[in-house]
């Protein structure tokens, strides 16, 4: 059993934006159990999270727009993110 994992993000890392209210993630697998206090922007929760497609592989999650400056994306510990499997395995 393998656990889900992150296999892409819009804007990718490294990008020059001028604004950054919504960071879009693709998991390796269906997941459940996603909330907003899941990612965190420069240590601050999403203020919403959408399940871009319905399908549980594509998430966006919404931020109040940074301010200048380089960023840091990361994900909360002990979030509860976890895949379909029976036993479910974690998100880590």
């Amino acid at each position: 059993m393998t656990p889900p994992t992150v296999v892409g993000q819009a804007p990718f890392a490294g990008a020059t934006l001028s604004q950054l209210a919504e960071v879009e993630v693709f998991f390796s697998e269906s997941v459940t159990n996603v909330d907003a206090s899941d990612l965190l922007l420069n240590g601050v929760a999403a203020t919403n999270v959408i399940d871009a497609t319905g399908l549980g592989v594509d998430f966006i999650f919404q931020f109040t727009p940074s301010p200048t400056g380089a960023v840091s994306i990361a994900f909360a510990t002990g979030s509860g993110i976890r895949d379909l499997a029976d036993p479910a395995n974690l998100f880590a």
